[in-house]
C-alpha cells in the first residue's frame, strides 16, 4: 500500500514548505503536478514494487476540470489500496498578501489586477477543494516549526482509522479555521486572574484542579465526549482520516489547555488514535 498526500490549497499559504517537510521526512515529493497524471505516477512507482512508499504530490489546480480529477483520482486510488489523504493548505487573506509582499512573488491571479481579488478568485475556485479535503490546515497564525510539528504528528505513523486532533488555542489570536468542532470554555474560572497561577499552564496540574472547580465542570465534560463520540463515529463511517476538536480561552495557556488534556485522555482511553495540539503554548515555545 502506498501511502499518497496530495498537498493543495491557497497560493502563499505554505504548500512548498509542507513539501520540503515532507521530503523531509522521507516522503518521495513532486510539486506543481498536474492533476491528471498522478495516477500514471503511483501506477510507475507500483510498477517498480515501491508499494510501501510514501509520495507527496503538490498538485497544481487551475480549473473545474483539474479538479475534478483530483477527487476522481483519489477514489480511483483508494479503491486500489492506496492510502490517499488530500491535505488542504489555507490561511486568510492579511496572511497571504504579507507573504507575497515579503517575497515579491507574483500571485498565480495576478491577471485579476489586484491581489486582493486574485485570493478571492482562488478561493471561489478551491471552495469545493477545501469542502471535501481530508484534512484542512490553516497556516494564518502558524510559523514553519509549528507546521513541521504538526505534519510529523499527522505523517510519522502508519495510517489508521480516524486521527482525532485535539487543539487548544487562544480567541485573542484567533479562532483555528481548520477546525471540524470549536468550542469555547471562556465561562470556566480563569486562573489567570490569580497571581500564584497566572505563570503556569493547563499541563500543570494546579491549574487543572483550579479549573475544575467549576460545578458543571464534569457534566459539561461529559457532554462534550458524548456529542464527540457520535460524531467521530459516523466521519469514521464516512471514511474521514481525521477530525479536528478546537477547545479555546482568552489566551489559550489555562483553560483550554485544561480542557483540551482531559478531552484527549478521555479519546485515548476510548481507543481512538489522538494528536493533541496547544497552539499557544507550542508558539511561545518556537519564538
Amino acid at each position: 500500500m502506498t501511502r499518497i498526500v496530495l498537498l493543495t490549497g491557497l497560493a502563499g499559504a505554505g504548500r512548498t514548505t509542507a513539501a520540503d517537510i515532507l521530503e523531509d521526512m522521507g516522503f518521495y515529493v513532486m510539486e506543481n503536478l498536474p492533476a491528471a497524471i498522478i495516477n500514471d505516477v503511483v501506477a510507475q512507482m507500483h510498477n517498480d514494487n515501491e508499494e510501501n512508499a510514501q509520495l507527496a504530490i503538490a498538485v497544481d489546480l487551475r480549473d473545474q476540470e483539474s479538479i475534478d480529477t483530483l477527487f476522481a483520482t483519489r477514489n480511483e486510488l483508494r479503491q486500489l489500496g492506496d492510502n490517499v489523504e488530500i491535505v488542504f493548505l489555507d490561511a486568510d487573506d492579511d496572511t497571504i498578501i504579507r507573504r507575497f509582499e515579503q517575497t515579491r512573488r507574483p500571485h498565480p491571479y495576478i491577471s485579476a489586477g489586484v491581489l486582493t481579488k486574485g485570493i478571492e478568485l482562488e478561493r471561489e475556485l478551491l471552495s469545493d477543494v477545501l469542502a471535501n479535503a481530508d484534512i484542512h490546515i490553516d497556516t494564518t497564525v502558524t510559523n514553519p516549526t509549528q507546521l513541521g510539528q504538526q505534519l510529523s504528528l499527522l505523517f510519522s505513523g502508519e495510517p489508521a482509522g480516524t486521527t482525532v486532533l485535539v487543539n487548544s488555542f487562544g480567541f485573542k489570536y484567533g479562532a483555528p479555521r481548520d477546525a471540524d468542532f470549536v468550542f469555547d470554555v471562556r465561562f470556566l474560572p480563569n486562573p489567570f486572574w490569580e497571581p500564584e497561577l497566572r505563570e503556569s499552564s493547563g499541563l500543570e496540574q494546579t491549574i487543572r484542579d483550579y479549573v475544575s472547580t467549576f460545578p458543571n465542570y464534569k457534566q459539561y465534560i461529559e457532554s462534550v465526549q458524548s456529542m464527540l463520540e457520535v460524531s467521530i463515529n459516523e466521519f469514521s463511517q464516512l471514511g474521514k482520516g481525521f477530525v479536528t476538536v478546537a477547545f479555546g480561552c482568552t489566551g489559550g495557556i489555562h483553560r483550554s489547555v485544561t480542557v483540551a488534556h482531559d478531552v484527549s485522555a478521555w479519546l485515548k482511553k476510548s481507543g481512538y488514535k489522538v494528536i493533541t495540539v496547544n497552539r499557544e503554548l507550542d508558539r511561545n515555545e518556537t519564538e
